[in-house]
C-alpha cells in the first residue's frame, strides 16, 4: 500500500510539474515573426502556437502583427509594437486581462465592424489608438469600431471622416509630465460617446494661476478649480464663477491650481469654434481665448485667418485687425507673489528670452489660454469672423512645457533679475520692414503686479519692440517700474543675435553717462535701488554707434586655477587711443574694486592672475579708460571658486538608485529634470566632501535623457547629463 501511494504522489507531482510548464508556456506568447507578420501562423510565436484565451501576448517594439481572422482571444495583451487589425469581415477581439503598452492598436477592417472587449478588472492603456487609417493618419477604410471597456491613450488618437467609433464605456486621453495624448484632426470622423481629456499641471514656485480652456463641451468650472475667473468686456470677474458654470470651448479661463495636479474634463470633443461674439472689437482691447482642441494648434495658422480690412485705393492693401502675436501668463516666473506675462510674436519671437520656466512658441498647447489684442475695429468688415479651426492643428511632437523653433532673429533681449531669479524681460527686434513707431508687429505690455521691464516708444510700454535697422542716432529707451526700494537687481542683455548694420550696440547709463558695449549673450549690469526706486525708471537705454568707444569689442574670460587663484584673460578688437585698462572685481556683482592697471599692448591680448579671489562667486570686468579720460566697461564674467563639480555614478543609471559626487560639504537640493524642463524627482542631500552620496528615487523613471541639477546653500547651481536605462 505504501509503495502504491508513493507511486501515486510521484505521478501527481510529475503532473503538477507538467501543468506548471504548460502554464509557463501559455503565460508569455511573444511575437517573433519567424515566417511573416500574420497572427494565425503558429511559427510566428515563441510558443510555436497561435495564442489562445489563456495566453499572455507580447508584441515587441519594432514588430507589426496582422490580426487576420475573427474571434481572437487572449488574457493579457502588451503592445509595444503594432497590432494591425485588418480583417475584411466583422471581427471580435477579446482581451480577458489588461491591455497595456506604448505601441499602436491599428483598427482598419474594410467596410466592416470591429468589437473590442476589454477587461473591467484593472486599467487598460495603449500608446496610440488609430481607427480607420493606414497608420500614418491617412484615411483608408470605412470602419466601425465598438470599444467595450475603459481605455487610456497616452500618445495619440484618430478617427477619420469615413469611420465611426462607438465608446461604450470611457476613453481617456492622458496627460503626464512626459506629454499629453492628442487627437488627429485632419478629418473628423464620427465619435459616439464621451471622451475624458486630461491636462497635467506641473509644480511651480508658489500656488499659481493658470490660463486654461477646455476641449470638450458640457464641462463645468468645477472641473478646473474652485477658483475660476472670466475675462469679458476687458475686465476680470470680481468673484470666481460658480462651480456649475458650463465652460465654453475656445474661451479662456484663469484657474488657481496648485501643481502637480491632473485636471480632467469629460464630454464630446470640440470641433471648430466661432468666438466672434466673444471677441473684443474695441481698438486696443484684449480677448482671452484658449486652444479648444486636443491637439497642438499653430498660432501662425490661426493668425492668418483673422479679419483684415481691404483697401483698393491708391493701392491694394490689407490691414490686419489684430496685432501680431499673443500673450501668455507664465506661472513659473513669480514676482511679488504674482506671475508675469510672456509675449510671443510671429515676427519678433518670445519677448523675455530669460524666462526659464517655459518654452513659448507659435504652438499653442492643448488647453492653453492666451490673449490677442485688437488693432482696429473689424465689425464693419462683411462676413468677418474669428474662428478657431482644427485645420490649424500640428504634430504632437510640437509639445512644450507651458503649464519652437524659427530662424534666428536680429535682436537684443533684456531680462531683469533679483535674488538670482528672472522677474521680467523685453526684446527689441530689428528688421528693415519694421517701423520705428508702434505698428502691428509690436507687443504692448500687460503690466505685472511686480517688477516690469519694457521699451518705451512714444510714451507706450512695449514688451516686444519691432523696430527698423538701427542708425547712429537711435535710442531705445528702457523703462523699469514697480521696482522695490533698497533692493539689488541685475539687468542682463543678450546681444548674441544682434547684427548692427555696421554699428555696435551699447548699454548707456543716463546717470553716470557711461556706456558698456554689448557683445555676446552674457552682458550684465547690477544696481541697488535706494529709498526712491522710481529713480531707476529711465536710467538705462540702448544706443548705437560706429565704435565711438576706444575698443570695438572686448572678449573677457575667467578660469579657476586652484588655491583661490583666478586667471583673467581678455583680448580686444579695434583698440585705439587707450590710456589703460583696469581689472575690477566684485563679490556681489554691484560694488567693484580695482585689482590692477594694465597698459595697452600691440598684441591686443592681456592676462592677469587674481591670487586672492574670495570664496564663492567672483565678478570681474575690465574698465577701459581712453586718452581723453572717457570710461567704458566690458561685460561682466562670473566664476565660482568653490569646488562644486557634479558627477553621477554609474551613468547610465539602471534602477532607482545612483550615487553622486557634489564637491564641497553641505546641504544640496538635488533634482532630476526631463527634457521638457519638468522636475520629475527632487530630494535634499547632506553631502560630505570626498564621498559619494546616494540618491534614491521614489520610482523607476522612463528610459531616456535627463539632467541632474544640484543647488547648494549659497544658491550656486551645477548640473550634468543623466541617462536612465
Amino acid at each position: 500500500m505504501t509503495q502504491k501511494l508513493h507511486r501515486y504522489f510521484k505521478s501527481v507531482a510529475f503532473l503538477t510539474i507538467m501543468l506548471s510548464l504548460y502554464e509557463g508556456v501559455l503565460a508569455q506568447a511573444t511575437f517573433v515573426g519567424a515566417t511573416g507578420g500574420k497572427w494565425s501562423v503558429g511559427s510566428n510565436w515563441s510558443t510555436a502556437n497561435v495564442p489562445g484565451p489563456d495566453d499572455n501576448v507580447f508584441i515587441p517594439s519594432g514588430k507589426t502583427v496582422a490580426l487576420d481572422f475573427n474571434g481572437a482571444a487572449m488574457n493579457n495583451l502588451d503592445i509595444e509594437g503594432v497590432l494591425d487589425i485588418n480583417s475584411t469581415s466583422n471581427t471580435i477581439l477579446i482581451i480577458g486581462g489588461p491591455l497595456s503598452g506604448a505601441g499602436t492598436l491599428l483598427v482598419r477592417p474594410t467596410n466592416a465592424k470591429l468589437d473590442i472587449y476589454l477587461t473591467t478588472n484593472g486599467s487598460n492603456t495603449i500608446g496610440t489608438l488609430d481607427i480607420g487609417t493606414d497608420g500614418n493618419g491617412y484615411s483608408q477604410s470605412y470602419t466601425t469600431a465598438n470599444l467595450n471597456g475603459d481605455l487610456t491613450v497616452t500618445n495619440s488618437f484618430s478617427v477619420p471622416y469615413n469611420s465611426t467609433l462607438n465608446i461604450i464605456n470611457n476613453l481617456i486621453l492622458a496627460s503626464t509630465a512626459s506629454g499629453t495624448a492628442t487627437k488627429y484632426y485632419a478629418t473628423n470622423g464620427t465619435i459616439n460617446g464621451n471622451i475624458t481629456i486630461q491636462r497635467y499641471i506641473p509644480a511651480d514656485q508658489d500656488a499659481a494661476f493658470r490660463d486654461l480652456g477646455v476641449g470638450v463641451t458640457g464641462s463645468t468650472a468645477g472641473s478646473l478649480s474652485s477658483q475660476v475667473y472670466e475675462f469679458t468686456g476687458g475686465a476680470w470677474s470680481t468673484n470666481p464663477i460658480a462651480s456649475n458654470t458650463v465652460l465654453q470651448p475656445g474661451h479662456g479661463y484663469r484657474a488657481e491650481i496648485n501643481g502637480p495636479a491632473t485636471i480632467t474634463a469629460t464630454g464630446p470633443l470640440t470641433g471648430d469654434v466661432d468666438v466672434t461674439s466673444y471677441t473684443n472689437t474695441t481698438p486696443g482691447g484684449y480677448t482671452f481665448l484658449s486652444n479648444p482642441f486636443q491637439a497642438v494648434l499653430d498660432f501662425e495658422s490661426f493668425y492668418s485667418t483673422l479679419p483684415s480690412k481691404v483697401t483698393f485705393s491708391p493701392t491694394f492693401s490689407q490691414t490686419p485687425s489684430f496685432y501680431d502675436g499673443f500673450w501668455y501668463l507664465d506661472p513659473t516666473v513669480v514676482s511679488g507673489g504674482y506671475q508675469t506675462y510672456v509675449h510671443y510674436g510671429t515676427l519678433t519671437g518670445i519677448a523675455n528670452v530669460f524666462s526659464g520656466g517655459l518654452s513659448v512658441s507659435q504652438y499653442l498647447q492643448p488647453g492653453q489660454g492666451f490673449f490677442i489684442q485688437t488693432q482696429s475695429d473689424f465689425s464693419s468688415i462683411p462676413n468677418s469672423s474669428v474662428k478657431l479651426s482644427a485645420n490649424g492643428y500640428t504634430s504632437s511632437t510640437n509639445q512644450y512645457n507651458v503649464f519652437g523653433t524659427k530662424a534666428p532673429l536680429n535682436r537684443i533681449a533684456t531680462g531683469l533679475f533679483t535674488n538670482g531669479k528672472n522677474v521680467d524681460g523685453a526684446v527689441a527686434v530689428f528688421n528693415s520692414v519694421f517701423k520705428n513707431g508702434i505698428d502691428i508687429e509690436d507687443g504692448s505690455k500687460i503690466s505685472n503686479h511686480g517688477e516690469n521691464l519694457t521699451f518705451l516708444v512714444g510714451g507706450k510700454d512695449l514688451c516686444a519692440n519691432a523696430t527698423s535697422l538701427p542708425t547712429a542716432t537711435d535710442v531705445l529707451a528702457m523703462h523699469l517700474y514697480n521696482l522695490k526700494a533698497n533692493t539689488a537687481y541685475t539687468l542682463k542683455l543678450d546681444a548674441s543675435q544682434f547684427i548692427g548694420n555696421g554699428l555696435n550696440a551699447y548699454l548707456q547709463d543716463n546717470v553716470t553717462n557711461t556706456k558698456t558695449i554689448l557683445s555676446g549673450a552674457n552682458n550684465e549690469v547690477s544696481f541697488t535701488t535706494g529709498t526712491d526706486a522710481s529713480a531707476y525708471a529711465t536710467r538705462y537705454s540702448i544706443v548705437f554707434g560706429a565704435s565711438p568707444l576706444p575698443v570695438k569689442n572686448i572678449s573677457l574670460t575667467a578660469a579657476k586655477l586652484g588655491n583661490s587663484q583666478v586667471a583673467i584673460k581678455w583680448s580686444t578688437i579695434g583698440e585705439s587711443n587707450i590710456s589703460n585698462y583696469k581689472i575690477e572685481r566684485s563679490s556681489n556683482g554691484n560694488s567693484f574694486t580695482a585689482l590692477a592697471t594694465v597698459s595697452p599692448s600691440a598684441a591686443h591680448s592681456y592676462s592677469y592672475i587674481d591670487a586672492s579671489a574670495t570664496a564663492g562667486t567672483n565678478y570681474y570686468r575690465i574698465k577701459v579708460i581712453d586718452v581723453t579720460g572717457g570710461v567704458s566697461y566690458s561685460k561682466v564674467v562670473t566664476i565660482n571658486t568653490n569646488n562644486s563639480q557634479i558627477a553621477v555614478y554609474p551613468n547610465p543609471v539602471t534602477g532607482t538608485n545612483f550615487k553622486v559626487s557634489l564637491g564641497n560639504s553641505g546641504k544640496y537640493n538635488v533634482s532630476v529634470v526631463n527634457m521638457l524642463g519638468q522636475k520629475v524627482f527632487s530630494t535634499v542631500i547632506n553631502h560630505n566632501s570626498g564621498t559619494l552620496s546616494t540618491v534614491a528615487m521614489a520610482k523607476q523613471l522612463a528610459a531616456g535623457n535627463y539632467r541632474l541639477v544640484a543647488v547648494d546653500e549659497d544658491g550656486t547651481t551645477n548640473s550634468t547629463a543623466l541617462t536612465i536605462k
